[in-house]
């Protein structure tokens, strides 16, 4: 996925005390090195500067980024205007065949997510490149499996809210086979994307809650309200 802000490490250094003398300040650095504890709340990624991205290789993660919007976009359209007709036909079903509303409700929630994950592509681009002017190689890679890595979140999303694992405020269910609720899934679904990294932590949380043995009665479902 696009990348995002550098974690950050934390000192604990209670157990330090100041010094008012100046052989005391040298004395501190050597207490910081020998004896303050250092928790690690996430991984520390040393920003070390790397290879430019080229300018041909910028370019086509713009056409490819904007080439899958696009696509969704037109996705979108033919489910509200021609009631999915050239989704059967990229199915190979015929025309008149029905589709699940189930499985409308989770392609809505998987395009969404693709849309989403577009969007975070774009800003993230316009933000390395245009901002920091510091977009390097090692960024090039999340962009092109940002679509699938989207499309996978959405519908473990749609999935973990119609088995009651994540709940969201004022959710419906899938049942809800009109326009007002697959919108309020592709919503969703966008939020998957566009926050792919919270989303992966919500899914985190309820593994972790789902498979631990500590308290077997405890509540597995991750809600998200307000």
């Amino acid at each position: 996925m696009p990348p995002r802000a550098q974690p950050y490490a934390r000192l604990d250094c209670e157990s330090i005390r100041p010094r008012d003398t100046v052989p005391a300040t040298v004395a501190t650095v050597q207490d910081i090195k020998s004896v303050a504890s250092v928790s690690v709340t996430e991984e520390i990624v040393e920003q070390v500067p790397g290879p430019q991205a080229p300018f041909a290789v910028r370019v086509i993660i713009v056409l490819f980024v904007l080439s899958y919007m696009i696509a969704t976009l037109w996705l979108l359209l033919d489910a509200w205007v021609f009631g999915s007709m050239r989704l059967r036909w990229l199915l190979g079903m015929n025309g008149d065949a029905p589709l699940p509303s189930v499985f409308l409700s989770a392609f809505h929630a998987m395009l969404g997510a693709v849309l989403g994950a577009g969007a975070l592509g774009i800003v993230s681009f316009h933000h390395y490149t245009s901002i920091k002017g510091d977009f390097q190689s090692r960024h090039v890679w999340g962009y092109f499996v940002a679509p699938v890595l989207a499309s996978v979140l959405g519908l473990v999303v749609f999935a973990l809210l119609q088995s009651g694992l994540l709940v969201f405020a004022g959710g419906g269910s899938a049942d809800k086979a009109d326009d007002l609720a697959r919108l309020g899934y592709l919503a969703v679904g966008f939020l998957a994307g566009f926050g792919w990294y919270e989303a992966t932590q919500a899914i985190q949380r309820i593994v972790k809650r789902f498979f631990s043995s500590d308290d077997p009665n405890s509540d597995t479902r991750t809600q998200i309200a307000d």
